[in-house]
């Protein structure tokens, strides 16, 4: 069987992250201008305050960087293999063969708590990647996978996230399966365990 990689966006609507991506930028440049011109009033020598003001400016951009990265990753699907991007940073593999169900949702997603950190629910062990409301699919494992956030390793039983076209995604997921049996409403689909 020959291999296929699909790719599935998530950043079709952007209005609400760019409002947001524009506010922190703004404030990160605002603290940039003052941090520096505190810096270039309270350092007088040239070789120590040029490096440590480029320096600054340099860290100023990256969290400029980090902030607008997920306006261009995808996620990808594979034969065998889930690939999941959600900004710069966060990059995760799920084995097709671990997709317990796949459904879409109507939850309500807190695009600060998005940009600003990769929201875990600890009591739900669920991870919460969206970027909008919109087009909200929630996985379900066959059984937890551990994800590194940040600098922690989390269980995780069930990943929400986004597609700009969900119904694509569904049809796509169900067709990676070996024995494609769905159950349940036209806005949800289930796989068949494994």
């Amino acid at each position: 069987m020959a291999k296929t990689r699909r790719e599935f966006t998530y950043t079709a609507n952007r209005e609400q992250f760019i409002g947001l991506a524009l506010g922190f930028i703004l404030a990160v440049l605002f603290e940039a201008v003052v941090i520096d011109l505190v810096l270039a009033l309270a350092i007088k020598e040239p070789l120590i305050k040029w490096p440590i003001f480029s320096l600054m400016v340099g860290i100023h951009l990256y969290i400029i960087f980090l902030i607008l990265s997920p306006l261009r990753k995808k996620h990808y699907l594979t034969n065998d293999k889930f690939l999941l991007n959600f900004g710069f940073y966060f990059k995760w593999e799920i084995p097709v063969e671990n997709l317990a169900a796949a459904e879409t949702v109507n939850e309500r997603v807190d695009l600060v708590e998005a940009m600003l950190t990769t929201p875990y629910d600890s009591k739900k062990r669920r991870l919460k990647l969206a970027f909008s409301n919109q087009g909200l699919v929630l996985l379900t494992l066959t059984k937890p996978q551990t994800f590194k956030v940040k600098k922690n390793r989390v269980m995780v039983d069930e990943i929400l996230l986004n597609f700009d076209k969900p119904a694509e995604f569904l049809q796509a997921i169900s067709s990676t399966r070996v024995s494609p049996n769905f159950s349940g409403s036209d806005n949800a689909k289930s796989l068949p365990h494994s």
